[in-house]
């Protein structure tokens, strides 16, 4: 499994049946011993109904926002939609907009629920990066 994961960007973790109404924080990785993670992408998929009402941010579990802030999932409205989420290069990158923060061994990963979706859905979350 780590070899794979040291080789290049990989998905590290995969939660299905995750719960869009949760309004709580949600572990998707928790970084072995020894090792950083670098996130490259967070994909959703096989979604059970609408999640367009859905907000959600995404990192380190102290943070929960050094990956992504505030994703606002309009569109996401059925079983027909995937999500991409990667975090907002800039051309000169400064805290909050896209420079991210290296998450150490041992830390936890996590996509912290904002908002509910407001109606029952569920889906796939994988989460893709590397290791060293």
């Amino acid at each position: 499994m780590f070899l794979d994961q040291l080789s290049g960007v990989v998905r590290v973790a995969r939660t299905e049946l995750f719960d869009f109404n949760d309004t709580a924080d949600h572990t998707l990785y928790t970084v072995p011993t020894g090792l950083n993670f670098v996130p490259s992408m967070i994909v959703i998929h096989t979604l059970s109904g609408d999640m367009s009402a859905a907000v959600f941010s995404a990192g380190i579990s102290s943070a929960k926002t050094d990956f992504v802030a505030t994703i606002t999932c309009s569109g996401a409205d059925g079983t027909t939609k995937i999500l991409v989420i990667r975090p907002d290069y800039n051309a000169t990158p400064a805290a909050g907009s896209g420079l991210m923060t290296i998450i150490p061994a041992n830390s936890t990963f996590v996509i912290d629920m904002i908002t509910a979706a407001g109606v029952a859905c569920t889906g796939t979350v994988d989460l893709f990066g590397y290791l060293f």
